[in-house]
């Protein structure tokens, strides 16, 4: 079990910034966002802000603080913009140098000074269209992280389009509640009956889960509902996408540890959310909806209806189902005297807590994954239930 304090004290949120995020990788954003001279995307979490740009085709990273009077430089969560402070006008170069100070003959700076003044430099790695960032000085690099899950993600990436939809929403809940709530099937009948649950998924038990050191993934089969007419209309809703790239019968959740979850529906839409904790009771919730890749330009009317409903019905189980409990599971914390349990059908959420509380005791390297890699159509078609690679 997770302690009770581990989701209310600040000083523990302290910790795992050190532990946990600082000192192995951390999703940052999709190379998609990142794809054109100057794009950027922004990281805020507890005791960190950086930020991701592209100089001209390549990917660098550093802290989004302002050496000048500690501004942040971009203050957006992504567009596209030089690296140039919005406050003083102080501008800064591929390797984080200010080489544009307006009126610098008042700062009285030689080279040596300035160059000390450069932002402070973060290591950027990408697996697919995903890019995370580390430290410079991490021990190991993004595949030995990832595992299993580097080709998983790397094949997944093939099969996923243009995004459709992004928003960040804040939730008053410790962002390890909702590493627990999205690890979590058995909470999706009683909660989601009009979502989940009415789309024929949550009818069965989750299968081919995998577990590999901190990271894991299930699928959730989907199973025709009770209605003939309504799977019909169903099945012609979607009938466009008959010709997509990745099918599967099932909800397929990837967690990569800390924050990162990755889901495809069916391969007909996807999901990518990162939890990014702001202090212990409070968290935002970025997400992105994608489409799948490769449609053909005359399905685009459709798709755009399929496209809208994804995205209400996502926004309606987040917003509308799983933000209010999570925050009172938030509030009731803090009020419970007793500590809560798990089932044994609970698997990923025991192979989280026993990750989460062996990184903060031993570090991140008595985690590391040890598995071989294995493609996402192998995955997704093994019979077997549950699969631990590492433990």
């Amino acid at each position: 079990m997770i302690a009770k304090n581990a989701f209310l004290d600040e000083d523990v949120l302290s910790q795992e910034s050190t532990a946990l995020f600082m000192s192995g990788f951390v999703f940052a954003g999709l190379a998609t966002e990142l794809a054109a001279d100057r794009d950027f995307v922004t990281v805020d979490m507890a005791g960190a802000a950086i930020v991701v740009q592209n100089f001209k085709g390549e990917l660098r990273a550093f802290q989004n603080v302002c050496a000048h009077q500690f501004a942040k430089v971009q203050f957006d969560v992504r567009g596209n913009r030089p690296l140039m402070c919005r406050y003083h006008g102080w501008n800064y170069d591929a390797s984080g140098y200010p080489f544009g100070i307006p009126k610098r003959s008042e700062y009285k700076l030689d080279d040596v000074d300035t160059k000390c003044l450069s932002l402070k430099a973060y290591r950027v790695e990408r697996c697919g269209i995903f890019v995370f960032i580390c430290e410079v000085d991490c021990a190991f690099d993004l595949p030995t992280w990832l595992g299993s899950f580097n080709q998983t993600l790397a094949d997944l990436s093939q099969h996923i389009g243009p995004e459709y939809k992004f928003a960040e929403i804040p939730h008053r809940a410790n962002w390890k509640l909702l590493v627990e709530n999205v690890l979590d099937n058995y909470h999706c009948a009683t909660l989601h009956p009009t979502t989940f649950l009415a789309d024929g998924f949550c009818k069965n038990p989750p299968e081919q889960v995998v577990i590999d050191g901190p990271h894991s993934s299930f699928h959730v089969p989907r199973t025709p509902v009770a209605r003939e007419e309504q799977e019909r209309l169903r099945r012609r809703f979607l009938s466009h996408l008959s010709g997509r790239t990745l099918t599967h019968d099932s909800y397929f959740h990837i967690f990569i540890f800390p924050n990162l979850f990755v889901a495809s529906t069916e391969g007909t839409t996807f999901f990518v959310g990162q939890a990014l904790p702001a202090t212990a009771g409070l968290t935002n919730l970025r997400l992105r909806y994608l489409e799948p890749a490769g449609l053909p330009a005359r399905s685009r009317g459709r798709q755009d209806m399929v496209n809208q409903t994804y995205s209400e019905n996502g926004l309606k189980i987040i917003v509308e189902e799983d933000l209010p409990v999570l925050e009172t599971v938030q509030q009731g914390l803090a009020i419970s005297d007793r500590p809560g349990f798990i089932g044994d059908g609970e698997v990923r959420i025991r192979a989280w807590r026993e990750s989460y509380t062996l990184s903060m005791t031993a570090g991140l390297n008595a985690v590391l994954p040890v598995a071989k890699a294995a493609a996402i159509t192998d995955v997704a078609s093994e019979n077997a239930h549950v699969h631990h690679t590492a433990t």
